[in-house]
This record gives C-alpha cells, structure tokens and sequence, in this order.
C-alpha cells in the first residue's frame, strides 16, 4: 500500500479531515444539533414577541369578568409591566394567568386553548373558570376583590 497522492487527499471541494466516504462526523452531527436547538429558540424568542402588555390590557378590558380578570392579570404580570411573558417565582406557572402544570393549565388546553401566553385566550377561559366555580384557583382573588385591592 503506499501513501495517497497530493491530488488524491486534497480532490477539489474535499477537506483534509473530512472522510471520502461521506460519512457523518461528530462534528457534523454537532453542528446539525446545534443548528436545530438554535432554531428551536429563535422561534420561540420570536413567538415570544407576539404579546404585548397592550394585549394583556386590552384582553382584560374585553373580559366579561373585566373586575377579576384584571386583578389575575394585575398580580400575575403587572409588577413586570404586564408583560405575558414574564417568569414567575413558582416553577411551572406561565402567562399572565398564572396557569401552571398542576393547577388549570391541563384545564385550559382540554377546553381548546394552546397558548398559555395569549392573553386574549387567558381572559376568555378566566371567564369560563369563573362561570364554572374555578375563581378559587386563584387564592387572592376573593380577598383581593372584597378589600378593594384590585
């Protein structure tokens, strides 16, 4: 066996490192997950810009329970300037509802609903809950309203 030839190691369009089968390498595999993860999170950032906290207002103006709806949005996200999007103190609990995986969360997305950030979904499904007896699930609610709090 003797050694490759200049012409035969560097063919044109090929590159020293790469194998001439055209096998999948590390790297490639590397930057292809990369590549996928990076899209994954700019997509989400980019969905993430879809909300406002002019669409957490205006949703809760448009609420049927404009009262309660309010006060849920004003203790979930309106420290953070009503932004949907901001993270709560409590792991799991998203959108300016403050549904989370163990409270309404399941709830919400069996009656339709897929956007937990969408504030205009969020109102609706408050109004819902309240119709249904569910205003519980937000424990300051109640307290909130009766003291003028909100």
């Amino acid at each position: 066996m003797g050694c490759a030839s200049f012409r035969d190691i560097f063919r044109e369009g090929a590159k020293p490192h790469e194998p001439a089968s055209g096998a999948i390498t590390w790297l490639r595999l590397a930057s292809v997950i990369l590549a996928v993860a990076l899209g994954s999170a700019i997509e989400q950032a980019s969905a993430q810009q879809q909300w406002t906290s002019d669409d957490v207002r205006q949703a809760a103006r448009e609420a049927r329970h404009q009262r309660e709806v309010t006060c849920i949005f004003t203790v979930e996200v309106g420290g953070a300037g009503f932004n949907p999007y901001t993270p709560h103190g409590d792991a799991g609990v998203v959108g300016p509802g403050g549904l989370s995986a163990s409270g309404l969360l399941p709830h919400f997305r069996s009656r339709g609903y897929d956007d937990p950030f969408n504030p205009y979904q969020v109102a609706t499904y408050i109004d819902t809950a309240i119709d249904e007896g569910r205003g519980g699930n937000w424990p300051y609610l109640r307290t909130w309203l009766e003291a003028g709090r909100c």
